[in-house]
């Protein structure tokens, strides 16, 4: 799971698809685009771990 900052930096509209481009290759990966800021891991958490939960059980 790539867990990203939603809000693409000023002027750098390929933010996301960047991001997606990473994970294309990947048998089992995941973007996931969150409302947070850089420091996603220490804004928000609880909701990456409910959705890395979440996610593991997808793949099972």
């Amino acid at each position: 799971m790539l867990f990203v900052d939603a809000n693409k930096p000023e002027g750098y509209d390929q933010w996301i698809p960047e991001q997606e481009a990473q994970v294309k290759d990947s048998l089992h990966a995941k973007v996931m685009p969150m409302e947070g800021g850089h420091s996603l891991h220490r804004t928000e958490a609880k909701e990456i771990v409910e959705n890395f939960r979440e996610f593991m059980q997808e793949i099972k």
